[in-house]
């Protein structure tokens, strides 16, 4: 410990298991957390410390720095830019470790920044900012290859997906948002169906209701058959009732 360290707040080993983070309090000091990488005081890691992370390969971090009344994101012990407040749990590094993003606020209004590169202004999100916890409903996360960013947003009391800048329609809640496997859409539950998006192509699909039944008919039967009925309201059972109606409907064909 520090001399005149209150003790440790919070310890963050890397993914690897080769390096660590400590995060010690001082409580008759102001700043009052620094941050030790390695056994090393980092040089710009003095001030409110929110959310120490490695990147998944283990060779970059990342801390949430509130001082002198404005907040950035430090990497790599790298000065920021500062904005009036960061949502610390958004802070996100990609699976490459290449890209970072996370959700600032200018001017009352939240924001997504990107590797340094800011979004066009939404609303900020009803709970508030809280240090140590992330708002239900707020999501951020990068594609498998890295090269897409998909986060929910907060507008005119509603929340919508963006993808690459590419906007939902509004909906009540966002829920189990993620990129699907093998394919260039993302989906997630807006509290009554499944929704999905082609963020390569240019149409929303909004697709699967809990209580749909998906029809088809067969060259060898003129009557139309149920092939398809989704009845359980969770997330992974829409996704997977759209996948048992595709999978039936070729087989049909």
């Amino acid at each position: 410990l520090i001399q005149g360290s209150s003790g440790v707040s919070k310890i963050v080993f890397s993914p690897d298991s080769q390096r660590v983070m400590c995060l010690e309090t001082f409580h008759s000091l102001s700043p009052w957390n620094q941050l030790l990488l390695d056994g090393i005081l980092q040089t710009n890691a003095v001030g409110g410390i929110w959310n120490p992370i490695f990147s998944p390969d283990s060779k970059h971090f990342a801390y949430t720095l509130s001082a002198n009344g404005a907040v950035g994101v430090v990497v790599d012990d790298i000065a920021p830019k500062r904005y009036a407040d960061i949502y610390p749990e958004s802070v996100t590094f990609s699976p490459d470790s290449k890209h970072l993003a996370f959700i600032a606020v200018v001017d009352g209004k939240a924001i997504m920044v990107r590797d340094g590169e800011e979004s066009k202004e939404y609303n900020t999100f009803p709970s508030g900012i809280n240090g140590n916890e992330l708002d239900p409903v707020m999501k951020v996360l990068f594609s498998p290859d890295s090269q897409h960013l998909a986060w929910t947003a907060h507008r005119h009391g509603a929340y919508r997906v963006v993808v690459d800048n590419k906007e939902s329609p509004d909906s009540e809640t966002v829920k189990g948002l993620r990129f699907v496997p093998d394919t260039t859409t993302v989906d997630y539950f807006d509290g009554t169906k499944t929704n999905t998006i082609d963020y390569i192509g240019s149409t929303w699909d909004h697709t699967y209701p809990y209580t749909a039944k998906v029809t088809a008919t067969s060259a060898a039967n003129s009557e139309p058959a149920v092939i398809a009925d989704a009845s359980k309201p969770t997330p992974t059972d829409a996704v997977d009732f759209a996948k048992t109606a595709t999978a039936a409907s070729a087989n049909l064909s």
